[in-house]
This record gives structure tokens, sequence and C-alpha cells, in this order.
């Protein structure tokens, strides 16, 4: 289950961080699979030629602004979502799609939070303060890392899966194998066959 997964995923961290030498247990079938699925994602790019990403860029501009208009995909106005320059694409460089992925779902399903944070509204002020977008897309990079999806043989992502401009319609598939995480009970990994 979820505990098993959770428990299994903490312990690889700490025998990687050399805290203890137990080996994790074995993953399931369908955790692999899912584990393997989520690492495909993550070795997406953003590429800024892709009508899909661009639309996901665009998305994630109208969840933040919902009052405003996107001035341009070069603009100063992205330094108010906290990206470091002008051009958010170029901060996508360690976090790939995912991460332009992840920070939409938050602006998406946690609106109040998201938008307290970009605005920077509760905690004290420092005179240097870290982007919010660009912590985003490090959190996103840090988790890929933690849960080592880099350069894991991974599955083929079924077309469509990590390229759509809708990216609140394609949630992570569960890795605790209780579902196939989409909410529609059909047991299908997002569009793989059962």
């Amino acid at each position: 289950g979820a505990f098993e997964l959770i428990c299994n995923l903490l312990l690889t961290l700490c025998v990687n961080m050399g805290l203890c030498t137990r080996p994790p247990l074995p993953l399931s079938e369908v955790q692999q699979h899912r584990l393997d699925f989520l690492a495909s994602r993550a070795a997406v790019p953003y590429d800024p030629e892709s009508e899909a990403h661009v639309a996901a860029l665009r998305e994630l501009w109208c969840l933040a602004f919902p009052s405003r208009s996107l001035p341009g995909l070069k603009c100063a106005e992205w330094k108010e979502m906290g990206w470091q320059g002008n051009d958010p694409a170029t901060d996508f460089r360690s976090g790939g799609f995912l991460s332009l992925q992840n920070l939409a779902w938050f602006a998406a399903n946690q609106p109040r939070v998201f938008q307290r944070l970009m605005a920077k509204q509760d905690g004290t002020r420092s005179e240097w303060e870290y982007p919010f977008a660009a912590a985003g897309v490090n959190i996103t990079f840090q988790l890929v890392d933690m849960f080592e999806l880099r350069g894991r043989s991974a599955a083929r992502v079924p077309t469509g899966e990590t390229s759509g401009s809708r990216v609140r319609s394609a949630p992570a598939p569960r890795l605790d194998g209780s579902g196939d995480g989409d909410g529609d009970g059909d047991g299908r990994v997002m569009g793989t066959e059962a």
C-alpha cells in the first residue's frame, strides 16, 4: 500500500545517504511501472518550440494572473511570478516540462496557497529572496533526484501524456497500487491498457 511505498522510498533515500545499510523493499510490478512512467515524464525537457509546452506556459500565466492578459512569452512581467528573467523557458533547464506541469497543477488545485506564496504575503520579508517560480522548478528537480528518476530505464509515455496543454487533466499515476490516479476507476494508467 501507500505506507509501504513511502517507507521503501524513505529507506532508499537513507541507504543512498549512508544513514543505514538495510536494502529497500522491492517494488511491486505495478509500483515499478508507475515509477518508470514518472521517470519518463521527468525526462521530458521544456521545449519552447512545442505548441503544447507553450500552451501550458500560457495556462500557468492565466492561473497565476486570471485578470491580466499575457503581454508576451518573453517579457519583464514574468518576474512578478518569480522567474529569474524575462523568459521563463530558461528556468526550466533543471526541472523540464514536469516542473511546469507541477506549478500549473499547484496553481489550479491550490490557488489560494499558490497566490499567497507567489505574492509572499506571509512571513518576514528578507532583503534577498529566492524567486517563487524558480523555487518550484527546483523542488521538482530535487524530487526527481530524491526518487532517483534521472537515467532510469523508463516506460514509454503514451502520446499526449506530457505534451497536453491541459495539465490539470493529466494527474500523475498513483504509486501505491490503489488505482490509476485519475479518479475514473478504469484501472488504466492514463491511457495505457490495464
